[in-house]
């Protein structure tokens, strides 16, 4: 597994961790990115919005 396919997966198990803690009102950028230790920049790059990370 690649470093990018590595980080993708970080974000999409942080925004799910988010989701299910603190329900939809709690999925900002800036908590997944903390979560998954990334920078709000990287989830635009690997998912373009925060609808496509959903």
């Amino acid at each position: 597994m690649g470093k990018a396919e590595e980080t993708r997966n970080k974000l999409l198990e942080a925004g799910r961790q988010v989701a299910l803690e603190g329900g939809a009102s709690q999925l900002t950028l800036s908590t997944v990115a903390k979560r998954a230790g990334v920078s709000k920049g990287g989830i635009l790059y690997h998912f373009g919005t925060k609808k496509s990370l959903l």
